[in-house]
């Protein structure tokens, strides 16, 4: 890995600095920025902007349990001036995009920074009808707009993580795994012994990941929860390792319901599959 480091002023702030990171082999770029916000009760706000050559681009925002096109998937009266993403956000257009994300501030503006609406009810004409371009995001770490749910002065060293990976036309498994890498790294820790001597189970399907893996609580069963990113209706085959199932029921959070022949699972696009695994062996 290597970066640079760019040190400034900024306005609010005491300093600035901001790092851009290279990493060998890999096809994205991190970002951090590090400010010392002085405080005070004026109202005020803090934003980054990334501004990407991508005309026609179309973005994807992951969402709890979904993954949506803002403007096309929108209520006519929906909220356009800022929203909240998970884990990532895609812009792409027919050959080429960036998929991004924030490891600390989940809300987003397009186009411009136009989020300062202190009293909507009243300032109707400050609400953005339409989102015409994707091609300019801002960040919006922090703010004191709001007379609840936020502190009146936001003061300190406070520090901001990005990472943008670069790639060809959208794929939306490839954009999930960048973003759960980025937000849920592996922990490498030592042991002396080796505590799993094979994954529990394998399955050959990149649009769907493993939301999920706990036990019940008599220790009884696994709860395994699937996620699915692709648009269509997908067949699961599962190959057992370390879980040696008894028997696998369809089940949702009240319990096990239905049980399932065979280690196929049908998983409805963009939907939400959840066994229960009655296991004839432990695995440690």
């Amino acid at each position: 890995m290597n970066s640079i480091l760019i040190k400034s002023q900024a306005p609010g702030c005491n300093w600035l600095e901001r790092e851009v990171k290279l990493y060998a082999g890999e096809p994205f770029v991190g970002l951090q920025n590090r400010y010392d916000k002085v405080s005070t009760k004026e109202k005020e706000g803090i934003h980054f902007g990334f501004t990407f050559d991508l005309p026609d681009a179309i973005a994807h925002v992951d969402a709890p349990w979904s993954v949506i096109t803002p403007e096309k998937e929108q209520l006519p009266a929906a909220n356009r001036n800022w929203m909240a993403f998970e884990r990532w956000v895609d812009i792409s257009n027919s050959h080429k995009g960036v998929t991004w994300t924030s490891l600390e501030a989940p809300l987003i503006q397009w186009e411009d920074m136009d989020s300062v609406i202190l009293d909507g009810a009243r300032q109707a004409d400050l609400w953005k009808k339409k989102i015409k371009d994707f091609q300019k995001l801002f960040s919006w770490p922090l703010n004191n707009h709001w007379d609840t749910n936020f502190p009146l002065e936001q003061g300190g060293i406070i520090k901001e993580q990005y990472a943008v990976s670069f790639h060809d036309g959208y794929n939306v498994a490839a954009a999930n795994r960048f973003g759960m890498e980025q937000h849920r790294p592996l922990v490498a820790v030592k042991s002396k012994v080796n505590l799993i001597d094979q994954s529990p189970f394998s399955f050959d399907k990149p649009g769907i990941i493993v939301s999920s893996i706990t036990k019940t609580n008599d220790e009884e069963c696994w709860i395994i929860t699937f996620r699915s990113f692709s648009d269509k209706k997908e067949e699961l085959k599962l190959n057992w390792g370390s879980i040696k199932p008894e028997s696998i029921f369809d089940g949702n959070a009240d319990g096990p319901e239905n049980e399932v022949k065979g280690n196929e699972l049908v998983i409805n696009p963009y939907g939400i599959k959840m066994i229960y695994v009655k296991q004839a062996t432990n695995f440690r």
